[in-house]
């Protein structure tokens, strides 16, 4: 998505009352990172929209964002969760949840509830195991992993308090 066109979009969205933004750009270099963090920092600077940085605790801390989110790995490689940011946790299994749930995880994706264009031939969990893994955790859970505009209410019917999406909430 080119940077006018995102930033436009984004603007959009915070005006529809977006509460959380997940910097998830694994592709951009370091300093290109940086650059847009620094922008979107300064586009939601009077706003309440929460700042969630994927992956590194470091770059949540150093850029004084709201929080970071962890993948499944980074669950069980990490002793404690910083107690002074939003965490949120990638979840695959209820091992994984309640590993997320001991470490005080502020909140949890859960998926992929359907197959995934970044991974075609990968195992998801359909509905019926999402809900009975979400009903069951005392964390907030979203759904994840092939979530659309119509997979809202749906998620609110098995347990999840929401959905992420990466590719078609641009579209809502």
């Amino acid at each position: 998505m080119q940077s006018e066109n995102f930033f436009q979009i984004l603007k959009n969205k915070i005006d529809q009352d977006l509460k959380f933004l997940q910097i998830r750009e694994k592709a951009l270099s370091e300093k290109d990172l940086i650059t847009f963090i620094k922008q979107i920092k300064r586009l939601l600077k009077r706003t309440n929209v929460k700042i969630i940085i994927n992956g590194s605790i470091d770059l949540a801390y150093k850029y004084e964002l709201d929080g970071v989110h962890l993948n499944s790995i980074q669950l069980y490689e990490l002793e404690n969760f910083p107690n002074d940011l939003l965490v949120g946790v990638s979840c695959h299994s209820k091992k994984d949840l309640e590993v997320a749930e001991e470490k005080n995880a502020d909140y949890v994706v859960l998926g992929p509830v359907k197959k995934t264009l970044s991974h075609p031939n990968g195992e998801f969990m359909g509905w019926n195991k999402f809900k009975n893994l979400a009903e069951k955790s005392n964390l907030p859970v979203y759904a994840i992993g092939g979530m659309k505009k119509n997979d809202i209410a749906l998620s609110f019917e098995n347990g999840a308090i929401g959905i992420a999406s990466q590719r078609d909430f641009w579209n809502f």
